[in-house]
């Protein structure tokens, strides 16, 4: 089957202050590449249209829409860009009768809300990989839907909410995101001592144990902490920097030094293999101490945040 995947236009949430987000550069979904990845692994085809990098409008969608006649439209939302999801699915509504699921963040946190009007036909929440592929699997069957775990759906015009999903105990099973089905000279960003340059985004975990509260990564990801092994990190490392020919990478784990010996023994195998590139992520100040740090910025970390 055809997926076309589709992130949402979003500058708009920012009014005025729309064009100075434009310069400042673009984001590449690590979500729908990694979605992407999965459902071609497993048979299907997939496309994925960026609206803001890519500077497409809702006309420029329904011709997409039409050229590649997809089976299923798959949506991803964060809470600010959800209006701009739903205009979206709403005007693919009016054009054709294709079956729509949105997944992500918002989704994941009040499936009921994003249900309500009837503009999108399922919802994905927490991990999307499996439910998606079972979704797309049994998409026809709509007895089947009950019994697809993280699924939101409307059956006899009631929203049902089906049970959890458990989290993926070993992520070393899912591909490698395919990056190749985004323009990757779209996304730039300002680096340090580099100044505006291409960059993509990885992650080498899933789990939060913190409850943060004004973060929705423990209730997407789940409490538990799920590492790739350090070889596959590396395999996608490779890629990025080798074949892909990107030098800046934002290592997107929630926290990424958690665990100190991990990052360690990371940091030891991205001097070991002398890949050249830089690095940054995300942290909490209680998780750091200066030896770690002057290793990390001796294998390429430019930048670090904290949360405050």
């Amino acid at each position: 089957m055809r997926i076309l995947f589709i992130y949402p236009s979003w500058t708009q949430i920012y009014g005025s202050y729309s064009h100075a987000i434009k310069a400042r550069g673009y984001m590449p979904s690590l979500g729908l590449c990694s979605l992407a990845a999965y459902v071609k692994n497993k048979g299907h085809e997939a496309k994925i249209v960026d609206i803001e990098p890519e500077g497409k409008t809702l006309a420029d969608i329904i011709q997409t829409i039409k050229i590649y006649s997809p089976g299923i439209i798959a949506i991803s939302s964060t809470s600010p860009v959800f209006p701009m999801a739903r205009l979206l699915a709403q005007t693919i509504k009016e054009n054709f009768s294709i079956p729509i699921v949105i997944g992500g963040a918002h989704p994941t946190v009040v499936p009921e809300q994003v249900m309500i009007g009837r503009v999108f036909d399922f919802a994905i929440i927490g991990e999307g990989e499996e439910t998606l592929l079972e979704l797309v699997n049994n998409l026809g069957d709509k007895e089947s839907h009950k019994d697809i775990a993280g699924l939101a759906f409307r059956a006899n015009g009631n929203v049902i909410i089906n049970g959890p999903r458990p989290p993926l105990s070993d992520l070393d099973t899912l591909p490698i995101p395919d990056r190749r089905l985004l323009d990757l000279d779209n996304y730039t960003f300002s680096i340090p001592k580099k100044g505006i340059d291409r960059w993509t985004l990885m992650m080498t975990n899933r789990g939060c144990p913190f409850s943060c509260i004004f973060c929705a990564a423990r209730t997407i990801w789940g409490a538990k902490i799920r590492y790739r092994s350090i070889p596959r990190v590396l395999d996608e490392i490779k890629e990025i920097v080798n074949d892909l020919n990107i030098k800046h990478i934002n290592i997107s784990d929630d926290t990424l030094t958690l665990t100190q010996e991990r990052t360690k023994e990371l940091c030891q195998a991205i001097l070991g293999e002398k890949l050249e590139f830089t690095w940054e992520g995300m942290t909490r100040a209680n998780t750091v101490d200066e030896k770690l740090l002057q290793l990390m910025k001796k294998a390429g970390l430019v930048r670090l945040s904290f949360g405050i």
